[in-house]
Parts: C-alpha cells; structure tokens; sequence
C-alpha cells in the first residue's frame, strides 16, 4: 500500500535464507519466533549482512533495551498502529537513502 515489497517469512530460518539471498533490506520481526529467537535473529542478520531491523513485541521497556542490544533500529510495542510502522519504516530508508 504504501510502496514497499514486503516478504513474510514463518520463520527465523527462513528470514535468515531470504536476507542471505540478497531479498531483502529490512528486517522486521517479532522477538518470539517458532524456531528461535528474534533477538538471536538479528544479532546474526546484523553481524552478516548490516541490515537494520525494527522488533515487534509484547512489553516495554525491557524489550526496547534487550532489542537495542541486539541492532535493533526501532522497537514498536505491540499492537503496532500502521502509521507507527510506516513511519520507522520511512524513518530507515531515509538514513539509508539520504
């Protein structure tokens, strides 16, 4: 809707095969996945790739500084409103893309 190609992916291991396929450019995840931890998956996709991600969670404070520990860019406390994704979204691609 808003201009951006989006990819879901079910999983920390197929996040993982999409950023090592070149597919994407931003990470945003959950800290809680099915197959590991979001954290575990962005320390990885940080050190390999530098790609700057925004996490998704369920609490406050404590996740926002355990997610910037991480590499985390941004953390949204979950529900998520659309303008507050869009605009972290934005907010990456510019210092991206000056």
């Amino acid at each position: 809707m808003s201009g951006y190609e989006v990819q879901a992916c079910g999983s920390a291991q197929s996040a993982r095969q999409l950023a090592d396929g070149g597919g994407c450019d931003l990470l945003v995840a959950d800290i809680g996945l099915p197959d590991g931890s979001g954290l575990d998956l962005m320390r990885d996709i940080k050190q390999r790739h530098g790609m700057p991600g925004i996490a998704m969670t369920g609490h406050g404070e404590h996740d926002a500084q355990a997610c910037q520990a991480a590499g985390f860019s941004r953390h949204l406390l979950k529900p998520v409103a659309f303008d507050d994704l869009l605009a972290a979204i934005e907010s990456l691609s510019a210092s991206k893309h000056p």
